[in-house]
């Protein structure tokens, strides 16, 4: 089980990596407005996803997106189970400007 908090504008993953095989996420939004979760497997850093200036998100069409979460309110928690390969992940929140205020986090599949 992998920890995210959300204490707004970050995601924190404890641990930050595990072995291959199915993982689930608990993903608590401990701020004060709705979040998204979106697993992306890329090799790219956390801050360099590339982004739909249109919408101020991270453009999906350009990413490989593994697992995702709608949009949940402040206070809630949700969880995602998925099967993930050896890889390199980032973690992000895809609501608009979300992103770009901090809200990823790479995270290491072995």
């Amino acid at each position: 089980l992998i920890e995210l908090v959300d204490p707004e504008w970050a995601l924190n993953a404890d641990p930050a990596s595990v072995a291959a095989g199915p993982v689930t996420f608990s993903v608590s939004n401990h701020g004060s407005v709705v979040h998204n979760f979106r697993v992306i497997r890329t090799d790219l850093a956390p801050d360099a996803l590339p982004l739909d200036d249109s919408s101020f998100q991270v453009d999906e069409a350009q990413v490989e997106v593994v697992g995702s979460l709608s949009e949940f309110p402040a206070g809630e928690t949700q969880q995602l189970s998925v099967e993930l390969a050896s890889d390199s992940y980032v973690l992000i929140c895809n609501v608009p400007t979300h992103y770009q205020a901090g809200m990823s986090t790479a995270f290491t599949v072995e």
